[in-house]
Parts: structure tokens; sequence; C-alpha cells
């Protein structure tokens, strides 16, 4: 990992401290103009507009589990463009003793320049998803899934994505960097709808085995038609991987991973002996290969696999 790149995660990491506390220590993160616009809780400019947008909603939450996944980060010269997902969780307790949460989730796009340090200069956030005692957040706009293409989201793809903004980071990276972002712009993809963009990452002729559906995709435009359709019926997809494993043999390359998706497990299963893990709803098998020194997606194969991995601490 490049020097400039571990100085950006560092301020990756600052902010969603920030997040998660509620409570922005570290203002030197951000550009004294800094922008923010977010779906669910409106826009600001400046330093205190954006602490003041990010505070803890949940009063009195004894404890924040907080997932910032799927990284994708390109710069170049003193700009840099990044995009991620976040997943959040509070916990309560009541007066008589019950135990309450309330998590939501969403896509995070934030452009970075440099003077002498790095800092954030604009922040956007789309809301994807909530779950559990929304009572606590009932002064933010939420989503409304009865209406799917109406919904007008704060992230655009043309705009906004990273590969669209900067095409490719300006230092070389190694390839399990490489496979790494591979598999986060697959997500990227079909949450935002940049379908080209699947035809850039992934062989013409890819296969997409999916065993939760029981179909199997061949070629591009058969892959990104379901998506499509698939967009149609429900907005705000959220795709977050957690890659488990990356095996790299000569020009061939398989990755393990598992799709992060606590909002499908809901009040189901999360209670107060099970909130810390991170629930876990499909596993992938993803094969790959290179030519011409460029990774490109050559198979994914997935299947439902229910289950809560304990790999978070209090």
């Amino acid at each position: 990992m490049t020097e400039t790149k571990k100085k950006i995660l560092q301020l990756l990491d600052s902010f969603g401290d920030g997040l998660r506390n509620g409570d922005f220590r570290n203002l030197s993160i951000f550009e004294d103009d800094v922008e923010a616009e977010c779906y669910h809780i409106g826009k600001g400019k400046g330093v205190e507009a954006v602490k003041n947008l990010f505070a803890l909603p949940v009063s009195g939450a004894e404890y924040v589990k907080q997932n910032l996944e799927n990284i994708i980060l390109h710069w170049k010269g003193a700009q840099a463009q990044i995009s991620c997902h976040l997943h959040q969780l509070y916990v309560r307790h009541s007066e008589n003793g019950e135990f309450h949460y309330f998590q939501y989730g969403g896509t995070f796009v934030l452009s970075l320049c440099k003077k002498e340090d790095w800092k954030i200069s604009r922040i956007l956030f789309d809301l994807c998803w909530t779950d559990g005692n929304t009572y606590w957040v009932k002064d933010w706009k939420m989503i409304d899934f009865s209406m799917p293409k109406k919904h007008k989201q704060v992230i655009s793809w043309k705009r906004d994505g990273v590969p669209r903004v900067i095409f490719q980071t300006e230092e070389p990276e190694s390839d399990k960097e490489q496979i790494r972002e591979l598999m986060f712009l697959y997500g990227w993809v079909i949450d935002s709808e940049d379908y080209g963009l699947f035809g850039e990452i992934a062989c013409e002729d890819v296969r997409v085995i999916d065993g939760y559906h029981g179909k199997t995709f061949s070629g591009v435009k058969e892959w990104t038609d379901f998506l499509f359709q698939l967009n149609q019926k429900e907005p705000c997809l959220h795709h977050t991987y957690q890659i488990m494993d990356i095996q790299i043999t000569g020009r061939q390359a398989q990755v393990s991973m598992s799709r992060l998706e606590p909002n499908r497990i809901g009040s189901k299963t999360i209670n107060q002996e099970t909130y810390l893990a991170n629930w876990l709803t499909l596993d992938y098998t993803v094969n790959l290969k290179k030519t011409d020194d460029v990774w490109q997606i050559v198979k994914v194969e997935f299947c439902k696999n229910i289950r809560g991995v304990l790999s978070y601490k209090k």
C-alpha cells in the first residue's frame, strides 16, 4: 500500500469515528467550505453545518456498531474520490430493561482535495435501508418503497462514481488490491445502475450462477438486463461484501466473499445476545483472469447461507 493511500484511508477512518460517535472531534479532516448532501437529513455547508448534520441520531445510545465496507478509492494529483458502504446499529435499553435497536445502511461518496494535507471537500450520502425502532429518527426523510422510480437518489454514477470521476488511481497497486476493488465495483454496478461499467470489469462471456434465484446468466448483457429489472422493482439496492480470501495463481485468481445484509435479518434474529454479529446471507466464489495487466471477472457463483459471525468486538 502506498503512502498516499495510507493517508487517505486514515482520514476515512477518522470520518468513520466521527459518524460512530456522532461528534467530529477532529474537524481538521474537512475543508472550511465542505459541502454535504444526504437523502435523509438534508444539506449543509461549512464545518459546523456538517458536524450538526451528522450528530448522533439516537439520544442516549449505549453502544454503536459500525461497518464501513466496500471502499473504492482513486486519486490523481491533488484530487481523490472515495465511495463506501455504511452499516450502523444503535443499542439502548428502556427504563424497564427492554432491549431496543435501530440500524441503517447507505452509500457514501466523498470528494477530497490536497493543499498541504488531504481534506474532505464534499460529502454525498444515500440512505438505502432502515430497520428497528425508527422513533429515534422520526425527523429523517424515509424511503418510500411503494414508489421505486419516484425515489430520487443523491448520488449519480455518471457524476459521482469513483471510476467516472478519476478513471484510474495514479500509483500502481498490487494484484490483491486491484482484485479487492474489482469485487466492490461489482457491487457498485448492481446498486448504482452503471451497467456499462460491468462490461469493463468482466469478460464479455462472463457467467453468473445465481443460486438465490435459481438462474444462470451468460454474458454481460443477460446479467445487466436482469439487474435492470431488479432495480425497476426495488429502489436503493445495497450490496455489501466481505472478502474472506483471495487466491492468485499466475494470471488466474479466485475470490471467496460473503454478502453482509443485516437488514434482511432484522428483528427476526437481532436481540440482546446477537447484535454484535455480522449477519451474512450469501456466499460467493468469483473467478478472474488477467489479460494485458488488467484483471477481469470470468465467473460469479453465489448461494444462500444465512449466519451470524461474531467477528465484531464490543
